[in-house]
């Protein structure tokens, strides 16, 4: 029996939902406005400062990157909901050259793990992701706002990843702790976590599955 995909746009939370099949759920938010809205923005521009006019814009595989061949890898992880929605089997397949990373990354549902060899251009696909996200986010305030953390600064036995991207907000983007919180809760916020493969290998993969979690919109 052929299942057609289902699409469904959740506003709020606390929803429940079923089906089976290629099941994308999209959650969208309310408008910011006023000083909230301010902030964000201001936000933003930080993000865009750091990540992509200064580590984008020299990064050696800028180019090259472009004609870097990519696959999906779905036997990769676990996926959290596979034995209660009975998904079929995901086969491997190669995305076509020249698309962009923001059209996979909605595709996937907006939860996207990149993996890849050291020096393969992870980060550089990341920050390109990076900036598609900001452009729509600086158009459409329904629109989270992409943050890129780095997960070398995080112990999981110190604390909890929540606390560490408030602290991260704080520390390196100057967001007030108790704004920083509200924004992550609130999902205003959307983290990109880069460096996994330079974190101690025996956290290497409770990290992964974390931030396979975190990143979502």
């Amino acid at each position: 029996m052929n299942l057609s995909p289902i699409h469904q746009t959740v506003i709020g939370d606390h929803n429940i939902f079923t089906g089976a099949g290629d099941v994308r759920v999209t959650y969208e938010l309310a408008p910011t406005e006023g000083e909230d809205r301010h902030n964000l923005l201001t936000l933003l521009d930080s993000v865009k400062r750091f990540w992509i006019d200064d580590r984008l814009g020299r990064s050696l595989h800028k180019d090259i990157s472009l004609s870097l061949g990519m696959k999906t890898q779905p036997e990769a992880i676990d996926h959290p909901w596979e034995m209660i929605l009975g998904l079929p089997d995901q086969a491997s397949h190669q995305i076509p050259r020249g698309k962009n990373i923001a059209e996979v990354f909605l595709e996937t549902g907006r939860l996207l793990l990149i993996l890849g060899e050291p020096g393969s251009g992870k980060t550089t696909t990341l920050l390109q992701l990076t900036s598609s996200l900001i452009e729509a986010a600086r158009t459409d305030p329904t629109k989270p706002i992409p943050v890129v953390f780095h997960l070398s600064s995080w112990n999981e036995k110190r604390q909890a990843m929540l606390e560490w991207l408030i602290e991260e907000l704080s520390n390196k983007y100057y967001i007030p702790s108790r704004l920083g919180r509200s924004f992550l809760v609130s999902n205003r916020i959307l983290p990109l976590l880069d460096g996994l493969d330079e974190v101690n290998q025996p956290v290497y993969q409770a990290k992964r599955t974390l931030a396979e979690r975190d990143l979502r919109a």
